[in-house]
């Protein structure tokens, strides 16, 4: 298994600790935290300087720049301008990414959600996206959608879908099965096993699902949950590893919890050593 550090888990630390931290803990891969919901670990407009000393610090300890979670998203919803302008930051991204070695960009198709979602949606998503995915290629990069809840890839039908129209071969999904437990629509082995051929990538975060609202949970459609340490929810992911391993799956496998009351460098230690536990009984 080769296990890898999202940075957001850690996201009050600055880079350069987290690597370091990430090779303490055994992980050989990093994800980067682009501009995202918790803060900004590497922005569009980042020191190119700064971008090539943390190359050298983790090929110093052969640690792997995974993939750059941009959060360049939103492109079923936003204007033609606005889509430009997320565009605009992409190429950015890749840019940097040339320079970490990643070999994954992260993009976001959009938060219309399915039940809203008219055939235009998927259209122009579509078209930007192929875009996205036309420029990556000139970089040699390929892109990874992560499936989520709240939005036009809330489930396995949506994504295969939006996948088919933008018809490219260099583009690839974070399989992230915890996000379409919060949805309440079916993530379960057989549901992986349709977008296997997909599956660059794949997240590891625990769920619990709750009988009522309470402070800080994820409410979707009336459903809520709340982000726990690895163990201590109703995820159950011996099932997917066995079909990764089935399958000969050789990416990452990467822990990105947002368990609440956890000290971050703790809370990390806990799901890496878990989640190679539960990878080893698989």
């Amino acid at each position: 298994m080769k296990s890898c550090l999202y940075s957001v888990l850690l996201f009050k630390y600055p880079l350069d600790e987290i690597f370091k931290f990430a090779n303490e803990i055994g992980c050989t891969g990093v994800e980067i935290m682009g501009k995202g919901w918790k803060g900004t670990h590497i922005g569009s407009d980042s020191n190119l300087f700064y971008m090539k000393k943390l190359k050298q610090l983790a090929s110093d300890m052969k640690l792997e720049i995974v993939d750059v979670a941009t959060y360049v998203d939103g492109f079923c919803d936003r204007s033609d301008a606005d889509c430009n302008l997320q565009f605009a930051e992409l190429q950015k991204y890749l840019d940097i990414a040339d320079i970490l070695g990643s070999k994954y960009v992260r993009v976001g198709p959009g938060a219309t959600p399915v039940k809203d979602a008219q055939e235009y949606h998927y259209a122009k998503a579509a078209y930007w996206l192929r875009k996205c995915c036309d420029e990556a290629k000139k970089h040699d990069k390929k892109l990874l959608m992560e499936i989520h809840f709240g939005g036009i890839i809330e489930n396995a039908d949506s994504t295969l879908k939006l996948l088919k129209l933008v018809d490219r071969e260099n583009i690839g999904i974070t399989f992230d099965p915890a996000n379409w437990l919060c949805q309440g629509v079916a993530y379960d082995v057989e549901t992986m096993k349709r977008l296997n051929k997909y599956i660059w990538h794949f997240h590891v975060k625990d769920v619990k699902i709750l009988k009522e609202k309470k402070p800080g949970c994820v409410e979707v459609e009336g459903r809520f949950s709340e982000f726990v340490a690895l163990g201590d929810g109703d995820m159950e992911y011996k099932q997917y590893f066995r079909e990764l391993k089935k399958n000969k799956y050789d990416g990452y496998i990467t822990i990105e919890s947002h368990a609440s009351g956890w000290d971050l460098k703790d809370l990390a230690k806990n799901d890496n050593e878990k989640v190679k536990k539960l990878w080893a009984e698989a």
